[in-house]
């Protein structure tokens, strides 16, 4: 294989159209992905990523449901249950396999985070957003993916001013 770049074949390659930049605060139609079960400080969580599919963005979403804390169990468990339930899968009470909580449509809200962490290369960075919660795609006004994903983007942020 050439390292020149007129060499370069790219026959079997796919073309694929980039999946937009964080998510920004409002309300999205998500489909969920990339589900996984990782440690946490103190316990384990779910990560899971939301893209949304008018294309505007992804956001990940970290949420604990083993810890030594009761309550963060509590919450974490609550929300689960709530994109687990407004996503559609067959058995939110009990959904076994993490691999089942993949391709689910929900609806999800994105609030802002100033919180600042300190990345892996020691730069402190902020957040920019995160996920609040989830809710029935339904309340977007639709129940077809193409017209919910154009309802999504008309919708306001959740702490948007009244504009009058």
């Amino acid at each position: 294989m050439s390292a020149n770049i007129a060499d370069l074949d790219l026959s079997g390659s796919e073309a694929k159209a980039a999946r937009g930049g964080l998510l920004k605060p409002g309300r999205y139609l998500c489909r969920t992905s990339d589900a996984k079960v990782k440690p946490c400080s103190g316990g384990m969580q779910l990560n899971w990523t939301l893209t949304a599919v008018d294309g505007s963005g992804v956001i990940q979403d970290f949420i604990i449901y083993h810890h030594t804390s009761a309550e963060a169990v509590r919450i974490g468990k609550d929300k689960i249950k709530a994109g687990l339930t407004f996503g559609g899968h067959p058995n939110p009470n009990k959904p076994g396999n993490v691999n089942t909580y993949n391709d689910l449509l929900v609806g999800v809200t994105v609030v802002a985070d100033d919180n600042t962490y300190v990345d892996k290369n020691g730069v402190t960075r902020t957040r920019g957003s995160q996920v609040q919660g989830y809710f029935d795609p339904k309340e977007l006004g639709t129940t077809t993916i193409g017209a919910a994903a154009g309802a999504a983007r008309r919708a306001p942020a959740v702490d948007d001013e009244i504009p009058f």
